[in-house]
């Protein structure tokens, strides 16, 4: 079997194989980062015949095991047996070195395969075109697992004990959000229900996991309406009545997706718990003393650079 030339062999005048009408593939890895910060490779192969496609395939593996290799021969395994079922020849370049290198000390075992060993020589260009399609392929898949993806939101309620008025935080890995009701009662759990509700209205994802460090928020959450009206009161009928109407909210803006609500240890070094937090200390200082809001747009671009960082 013939493997292709590398860029020195071709300097050096090697003669780059004679190939009969081969089939084309191309397996491509990628290494996407998604904004929860959690790595996935995306293999993507295509096989081709004269530039036309005859099967392609893109899938996710996670970054925590070598696994991801098994897959990338898994997908070359595919393509070899549909080449040599067609008695045809197989071009393939395979992005990953390690992978690639492991099936050429291996060459005995795919007498059909010719594998190119870059995309710039005479041999591996006829690839060029294939592996940018394989690039769109990868792309459109990455963009749909970031859809299944559920979004992480952190919230944070924040009240004064003298004031009428909740601030509400919302915090992701890279977005901040704060708002203030100025009516709102001033009782630690409608803050958290309120800051929850943010959340669900700002984010639009069908599939959100919300951190809240409020342990009745989430129980009350967890009410059927039937529920929601049998429970003992939460302090004085206004404030109850307010609780109840801010939880069926909640239930409704949740209608017909996927939200998960999560209890996280609040102020415990958690960098997004932290940050809903101060988020919503500030918006609701900054508007109970009517503190201009060019400040407090600065406090809150500060606390989304230490976010960043």
């Amino acid at each position: 079997m013939m493997n292709a030339p590398t860029p020195l062999q071709l300097r050096a005048g090697g003669a780059v194989p004679q190939l009969n009408n081969p089939l084309t593939a191309v397996i491509r890895v990628v290494n996407p980062h998604y904004s929860l910060g959690v790595d996935h490779k995306i293999i993507t192969g295509i096989l081709a015949d004269a530039g036309d496609p005859l099967t392609q395939k893109a899938i996710s593996s996670s970054n925590a095991s070598e696994s991801w290799r098994a897959s990338v021969l898994d997908i070359f395994a595919d393509l070899y047996e549909r080449a040599n079922a067609a008695n045809r020849e197989l071009l393939v370049y395979i992005s990953d070195r390690h992978v690639r290198d492991m099936l050429i000390e291996s060459a005995a075992s795919f007498s059909q395969a010719v594998f190119a060993t870059n995309l710039y020589d005479q041999l591996g260009s006829r690839l060029r075109l294939l592996y940018d399609a394989a690039g769109q392929l990868d792309a459109r898949t990455a963009r749909n697992l970031e859809m299944r993806r559920p979004l992480v939101v952190y919230t944070d309620g924040s009240v004064s004990a003298t004031r009428l008025g909740c601030g509400m935080g919302v915090a992701t890995d890279t977005e901040l959000h704060a708002t203030y009701k100025p009516d709102a009662p001033n009782t630690p759990i409608v803050a958290e229900l309120l800051a929850i509700e943010l959340a669900l209205k700002t984010f639009a994802q069908k599939h959100l996991v919300i951190r809240t460090d409020s342990r009745d928020a989430i129980g009350l959450i967890g009410l059927t309406p039937t529920e929601l009206d049998a429970r003992n009161r939460c302090g004085e009928l206004h404030t109850d009545r307010y609780i109840s109407s801010v939880v069926r909210r909640i239930h409704n803006a949740s209608a017909g997706r996927q939200v998960s609500f999560k209890w996280v240890k609040g102020h415990d070094g958690d960098r997004l718990n932290e940050a809903a937090d101060r988020a919503a200390k500030c918006v609701r200082r900054f508007n109970s003393y009517s503190i201009g809001s060019s400040a407090l747009t600065q406090v809150l671009d500060n606390i989304r650079h230490d976010i960043a960082a």
